[in-house]
């Protein structure tokens, strides 16, 4: 933090230059001055100074980081005829493995959290629907074995 109002305090510094069109200082001559007014500093400079309370500090929430592949089931929520239900898209995988055209690929409220790129959400069907290869499995486990799993699902 102290670099950063230092780095800061420079950087105003040469704006205050410019704007005076005084002389600018170069950095380490700078750093020098300021080291030599802050040394002479006495306890009577600081008579009479108000400590600044202390802030209430709020943690932040990290995100958690997944290493492996879990379907998470998303909380977006729709009203339909007066029932509510779970939003469902499209699934990523169903979609390009339809060989029927006029069927839709089949909806998912399921998502891979660790292949979905900022909002770029990767859907994927948790229920085995079609056959990849002769194997009957989850449009979750093809994209994660069959297809490329490591890239992320938008790339």
């Amino acid at each position: 933090m102290v670099d950063l109002a230092l780095v800061s305090a420079y950087i105003s510094h040469k704006e205050t230059a410019k704007i005076a069109g005084t002389t600018l200082m170069k950095r380490a001559e700078w750093f020098s001055v300021l080291q030599n007014q802050l040394l002479q500093l006495k306890a009577a400079d600081f008579v009479g100074v108000v400590i600044t309370p202390a802030t209430a500090t709020k943690k932040r929430k990290r995100s958690t980081v997944r290493l492996t592949y879990v379907l998470d089931q998303a909380e977006d929520w729709v009203t339909v005829s007066g029932v509510q239900k779970r939003r469902q898209r499209s699934c990523k995988v169903c979609a390009p493995l339809r060989t029927d055209s006029k069927k839709k690929s089949f909806a998912t409220t399921f998502f891979c959290e660790r292949c979905s790129v900022n909002n770029a959400t990767c859907w994927l069907c948790n229920k085995i629907r079609c056959q990849y290869k002769g194997v009957a499995k989850t449009c979750f486990e093809i994209w994660h074995d069959d297809f490329d799993g490591d890239s992320p699902c938008f790339g």
